[in-house]
């Protein structure tokens, strides 16, 4: 069985000065958050074979914040290709893992995140007239779980089913 975990980066900072969208970091409610990502992480024992990490500035902070965690990931991996990306992207980079590795973290972006998940259980473009969610929300965690061994069947022959979704809730006590 193979596992797919993705995370929507935290919440951004648009009122600190930043160069350019690459480099926007995360605002303190999105620090926050991260940090009650972190906390639910290591609750429920969650760890990965792979990360899969937008390059972007505000990606690599969520994963730093959540990666406190002794043994997150086996494997990080920076990906700028994942920046601003075609959903086909991150689908291409699922299939090109090893079989050997069985849990992946993907930490991206929306819109790209929310059509990725659709056409990974199955939603046919035709269909993604409406979303499962009303917005995958920053900080955002759903896990996806494949009944194959093999990462190139993936979503063509098999698809995902939700197995975990997770978001932090405003006002909740971290």
């Amino acid at each position: 069985m193979k596992t797919v975990y993705l995370i929507r980066h935290s919440k951004s900072d648009w009122d600190s000065p930043f160069v350019s969208d690459h480099e926007r970091g995360l605002s303190p409610r999105g620090v926050k958050n991260a940090n009650a990502l972190r906390k639910f992480l290591r609750t429920r024992k969650i760890q990965f074979d792979v990360s899969l990490v937008s390059s972007a500035f505000r990606a690599q902070e969520t994963y730093r914040i959540i990666s406190k965690i002794s043994n997150l990931s086996r494997n990080f991996n920076s990906l700028h290709e994942l920046y601003d990306a075609e959903p086909e992207v991150y689908i291409q980079n699922l299939q090109k893992l090893p079989d050997t590795m069985d849990k992946v973290l993907i930490i991206g972006h929306n819109p790209e995140m929310e059509t990725v998940i659709h056409s990974l259980i199955g939603l046919k473009k035709e269909d993604q007239t409406y979303s499962i969610f009303t917005k995958f929300p920053t900080s955002g965690l759903i896990a996806l779980n494949f009944d194959t061994d093999e990462w190139t069947k993936i979503p063509e022959t098999v698809k995902g089913s939700i197995s975990l979704f997770w978001f932090p809730i405003k006002g909740e006590k971290k």
